[in-house]
């Protein structure tokens, strides 16, 4: 592999580990001052978290929720926790009943996702209850939140289970619901969690369906399986646009097909616009126009939380969670 990095490719055991080497072609090796960096593949979190433990890993990428509050009092000067430009949300399927052409529907079950009670009892690692799409930080860049974010939970149930009612469903003919996500201990808590809400409060019938990551992407595509589909988008680049594109006509990414025309009209104008600040405000404009479609329900904005051993040196989160070896050095 031919690159121009700060560190070259080694060695690559599918599976098994990835070795790179400083390189000394680079624009500033000097700089650089560890010279070799593996990079462990571990799919379970908590094996990770034991090899860390065991002295066999000096960063993780990640601590697993059941396990924070035992890391934070185990190991607290080495836990890194810190707010990521990341949202995770679920997408309604515009494509056909029970959602297509019920947006009163849709808003009932955004007002009965109780997104304080998800973040402080279910994933108790800091996450922020996200009441917009576009995670709080962007500098410049306003709150184009729900109207309702400041209501109490009472005045927001009340109004979720009177447009339950003007959709038809009743107790004894409850909303049927089928959410498929990707199998992943945290996303299944927290679909577990809307579940019993949506019951609680409505009377929602929902079947959960945790998929292996690539038959969860098959079936992301038959879109007559159905009927909310668990996502999240993490920063490309730290701007609101990279996240309002995602649901106009030609993204790839826009799942709940969406189709708004003024939506599309106000990401083109602020894709055109030089002017930064108003560029911004157009922006803002377009994501209250998605938060009135309620083609999705943000969820929460998440958090990067990881381990880092004392020796490391310049290991600081970044808020789009990228971290460079190149920066880091090793206490002797």
């Amino acid at each position: 592999m031919v690159s121009n990095g700060a560190y070259r490719l080694a060695e690559w055991t599918p599976g098994g580990k990835l070795t790179l080497q400083r390189n000394a072609d680079y624009w500033d090796a000097k700089h650089v001052a560890i010279s070799t960096v593996e990079f462990v593949p571990i799919a379970d979190s908590n094996a990770e978290l034991a090899r860390y433990r065991a002295g066999e890993l000096d960063v993780t990428s990640y601590v697993p929720g059941p396990q924070l509050e035992a890391v934070r009092a185990e190991m607290p000067a080495e836990l890194q926790v810190r707010p990521q430009l990341a949202v995770i949300y679920y997408a309604f399927n515009l494509d056909r009943p029970p959602f297509r052409d019920a947006p009163g529907l849709r808003e009932a079950l955004s007002l009965a996702t109780d997104r304080e009670a998800l973040t402080s009892q279910v994933l108790r690692a800091g996450e922020v209850p996200a009441y917009s799409f576009v995670p709080p930080g962007i500098a410049g860049y306003g709150d184009a939140s729900y109207a309702w974010r400041t209501d109490s939970g009472a005045v927001r149930l009340q109004r979720a289970r009177s447009l339950y009612a003007a959709a038809g469903y009743t107790a004894t003919h409850p909303l049927r619901l089928r959410l498929i996500l990707p199998s992943d201990d945290t996303i299944r808590r927290v679909g577990i969690a809307v579940a019993a809400m949506w019951r609680e409060s409505l009377g929602v019938e929902m079947t959960l369906t945790d998929l292996e990551y690539r038959a969860f992407l098959t079936t992301r595509d038959d879109r007559e399986r159905w009927d909310l589909l668990s996502h999240g988008w993490n920063a490309d680049y730290p701007d609101p646009g990279n996240f309002l594109s995602v649901f106009t006509r030609s993204s790839a990414q826009n799942d709940a097909h969406l189709a708004d025309a003024k939506f599309d009209e106000l990401m083109s104008a602020a894709a055109m616009d030089p002017n930064g600040s108003r560029r911004l405000e157009t922006l803002a404009a377009a994501e209250r126009r998605l938060l009135a479609d309620y083609a999705v329900v943000p969820l929460y904005f998440v958090v990067s939380r990881r381990l880092v051993k004392p020796r490391v040196q310049g290991a600081i989160l970044a808020p789009m969670n990228h971290n460079y070896s190149k920066y880091f050095s090793l206490r002797q």
